[in-house]
């Protein structure tokens, strides 16, 4: 008979901790799901694939790059990549840096090729030490760095890197969001600078920050109501015009409706 409590006792133990884990790893960032909507055959075939590691492959990151595919399709993109991670290999987000960091340094590397056979009449090349030179610099550099750097050697918008980048972080940390919600902030203000901002940006820019905001809420507060209130104040900014929004919207809704104050 006391074996059975005990047995009993454990059982209780270990469902109590099996709920708190199942509601911890329950979130905005990582339960929404609305990689969905997109056409793009690559969003598609990386969120049909079955659970497990997802990384950034070449493809993949050709897609992120690829200045003529919309920034939603790139979002959609880290959303179907998911958060699942074994903690035996590099994560999204730094393989995603260490890529523009070889672009960096290539793109340097046959600038200074070109530059030094003009000048030297197609005698010789650079020394193998001034290109190291190169390459040690960037991998020194913080994340804003190489993503700024690769935006002006390839005229890419570096806005939509950065958001990019940032959603890869919050999908990989999403249980430590407020460093972040700090880079996401600043990236706004950054905004307030610019005299043109790409509307699909700014469109994009609110949607993450929302999930961003909501998850923190989450995190810091357990489960309460300001998580609706952080998409209820996105609701009043969302752009319902543009087709991505449009159908991303009743699927967070219906996500987030358990958090909605009812009367």
């Amino acid at each position: 008979m006391r074996y059975l409590k005990i047995n009993k006792c454990l059982f209780t133990i270990f469902f109590i901790i099996l709920c708190s884990l199942n509601c911890t790893a329950d979130s905005p960032l990582t339960s929404i799901l609305f990689w969905g909507i997109s056409n793009n055959s690559v969003v598609q075939s990386t969120g049909s694939c079955s659970k497990g590691k997802k990384i950034l492959t070449n493809q993949r990151l050709n897609l992120i790059l690829n200045q003529e595919i919309d920034i939603f399709h790139k979002l959609a993109l880290v959303n179907a990549l998911g958060w699942e991670f074994n903690g035996k290999s590099e994560k999204n987000s730094k393989l995603f840096l260490q890529e523009l960091k070889e672009q960096n340094a290539l793109i340097l590397k046959n600038s200074l090729l070109i530059n030094f056979e003009i000048t030297n009449n197609n005698k010789s090349e650079p020394s193998p030490d001034n290109i190291k030179i190169i390459k040690r610099g960037f991998s020194l550099r913080n994340s804003r760095s190489i993503i700024n750097n690769y935006s002006r050697l390839t005229g890419s918008n570096s806005n939509d890197l950065n958001l990019v980048y940032l959603y890869l972080l919050a999908m990989e940390n999403y249980r430590d969001v407020p460093i972040i919600l700090k880079e996401l902030n600043d990236v706004y203000n950054n905004f307030e600078l610019q005299t043109t901002i790409n509307p699909s940006t700014l469109e994009a820019f609110k949607l993450i920050k929302m999930l961003v905001s909501s998850q923190y809420s989450l995190v810091e507060k357990g489960v309460s109501y300001d998580v609706w209130d952080q998409y209820d104040s996105y609701l009043q900014e969302a752009d319902e015009q543009n087709i991505f929004i449009k159908q991303i919207l009743p699927i967070v809704n219906k996500y987030l409706l358990k958090y909605k104050v009812t009367n």
